[in-house]
């Protein structure tokens, strides 16, 4: 929510505003792929401090360098979406390894409703943050939750045994409970709800023999 506002606080206009946007989300969107075939083949915890690292060290960045508006600042923000996107899918997949069969709805329920209240506080934390310390707080804000990240995982890597290999759930199917918005059916109006339905034919009138 803040990071069109932060790219028009660097100089760049509404279509520099899209690039930067786009810029992050495509870099995320390729990131999952590389990220999420190697958390399959060991701990994820690993995967996850390295991504929580990368895009804190990119959020680091910006906070202490401060570049305008240029190439770098796309490179940058380049980088930060390789990262930090993929972080949700992972922590799911990761969930996946450890939950029963019974429980992925439950469990991603409760881990959506984490990601929601996060996606509440952190814009007004943030924003408030950046009208005291200027625009280059923003990504010090993210570099510093992600560090907390980074720090969480690896303490639990010292409390827990990583799942086995073999008992992976694959980071593709995690994907499908990853969603943090509902889905539209297409097939919605091949199946017509009840109330819907044309109404059935009537019976043909039988003829009165007094007609």
């Amino acid at each position: 929510a803040l990071a069109p506002v932060f790219a028009q606080d660097k100089g760049a206009n509404p279509w520099g505003v899209a690039i930067f946007m786009s810029t992050a989300v495509i870099a995320g969107a390729l990131g999952q792929w590389p990220l999420g075939r190697l958390s399959d083949k060991m701990d994820r915890r690993r995967v996850i401090i390295t991504a929580a690292c990368g895009s804190a060290a990119a959020g680091l960045a910006f906070a202490l360098w401060s570049p305008t508006w240029s190439i770098a600042l796309l490179g940058l923000v380049g980088l930060f979406g390789l990262f930090a996107f993929p972080l949700y899918g992972l922590c799911v997949a990761h969930m996946n390894d450890y939950v029963e069969p019974n429980g992925y709805v439950e469990a991603a329920s409760g881990l959506l409703l984490v990601f929601a209240l996060g996606a509440v506080v952190g814009p007004v934390v943030t924003s408030t943050l950046t009208r005291f310390f200027g625009p280059d707080a923003l990504f010090a804000m993210t570099a510093g939750v992600q560090l907390c990240l980074a720090a969480f995982a690896l303490h639990r890597m010292r409390k827990r045994a990583p799942a086995p290999e073999e008992e992976h759930v694959a980071f593709s199917e995690s994907l499908t409970l990853a969603q943090t918005v509902s889905t539209v059916d297409t097939l919605a109006e091949e199946h017509p709800a009840a109330s819907d339905a044309a109404p059935a034919p009537a019976e043909p009138r039988t003829a009165n023999p007094k007609d």
